[in-house]
């Protein structure tokens, strides 16, 4: 997990903030990297102001593993380096930034997919990097610029990038917070990741040939919704599905019953016509609570359900 009270200890300490550099550097549409000359002024106020609106970010916040579904407002999702291929192909870079290329142009910046803020330590090398996805808003594309100075307009020549203090996501050792889910997909294509992995898990329900209407949860799994869901099923819930469908399938048509869920079993195999809930019956996500009795779906983050499920089933949060 993304070591969040260990960054804000660091960010916190005058004498560490201190010996932080800080460089810009851009992010091509192919994942090429380079890097741009900063004033000193501007460097200072960078840091500064980047340091002020993480603290902010991040005050009574917890980190939780990464959910492609939903997010809530008091946790900070965490992801693995490794299981974000685009970014693990750039990470090393931001070690040793004397090695990437510096920008002569400002067409070699203007298409650039993201921009990050690197803030190196020069005495313990601790790296904390700020991605930020660039958008065409974030230039001033106007031929004719004027800047009021001394109580007047004057032509201004110079191109213009906004580059401040927010950001979308932050890398610190082998982790990445994210901040704005929407962004960091966007800027390391990480829909591409769990698409694949949706594929996988397909595959691997397949093999166990105790499902039918999988061309449906095929067709089904178009939907971005219910193509991260199918991405978030573990080996373990496949395995835990396969062993109760062989050994008790009794239980299985037990929860089937008492929660209501849109299924049948004939002849051994399962025949969905809901792929939600039956992702959530492969994960084991159905409970009882010893206090009311009720049938629950269950999930480490609350809302898992669109609100017309919610009126058929309650929901409840677990840690």
């Amino acid at each position: 997990m993304f070591n969040l009270k260990l960054v804000r200890e660091d960010l916190s300490n005058e004498e560490e903030v201190k010996q932080l550099s800080l460089s810009c550097v851009f992010i091509s549409k192919e994942f090429k990297l380079s890097k741009v000359l900063i004033e000193d002024g501007l460097r200072d106020a960078l840091k500064k102001s980047i340091i002020e609106r993480f603290f902010f970010l991040t005050n009574d916040k917890n980190v939780s593993e990464y959910d492609p579904i939903v997010s809530v407002e008091d946790s900070i999702d965490s992801i693995n380096v490794k299981e974000v291929s685009k970014l693990e192909e750039i990470k090393n870079s931001f070690s040793d930034i004397s090695h990437i290329p510096l920008i002569n142009t400002f067409e070699e910046i203007k298409d650039s997919r993201a921009y990050a803020i690197v803030l190196t330590n020069i005495d313990n090398k601790k790296i904390y990097v700020f991605f930020k996805k660039v958008f065409s808003s974030l230039y001033l594309k106007s031929k004719l610029k004027a800047l009021f100075a001394e109580g007047r307009l004057k032509k201004f020549k110079e191109n213009i990038i906004s580059i401040d203090e927010r950001f979308d996501c932050v890398m610190y050792d082998n982790y990445m917070a994210i901040f704005t889910q929407l962004y960091f997909e966007q800027i390391f294509e990480y829909q591409d990741e769990y698409t694949k992995k949706c594929n996988e898990n397909i595959n691997k329900i397949k093999q166990l040939n105790i499902i039918e209407n999988l061309d449906k949860i095929e067709k089904d799994s178009e939907k971005v919704t219910i193509k991260k869901k199918l991405a978030k099923i573990k080996d373990s819930d496949i395995n835990w599905f396969n062993d109760k469908m062989n050994k008790s399938i009794k239980d299985i048509e037990n929860i089937i019953t008492k929660v209501g869920l849109d299924m049948k079993i004939e002849n051994g195999k399962i025949v969905p016509n809901d792929t939600s809930e039956l992702i959530h019956l492969i994960q084991d996500d159905y409970l009882k609570s010893d206090l009311s009795g009720d049938d629950y779906v269950t999930d480490r983050k609350i809302k898992i359900l669109k609100k017309a499920d919610a009126k058929k089933y309650k929901i409840k949060e677990h840690n």
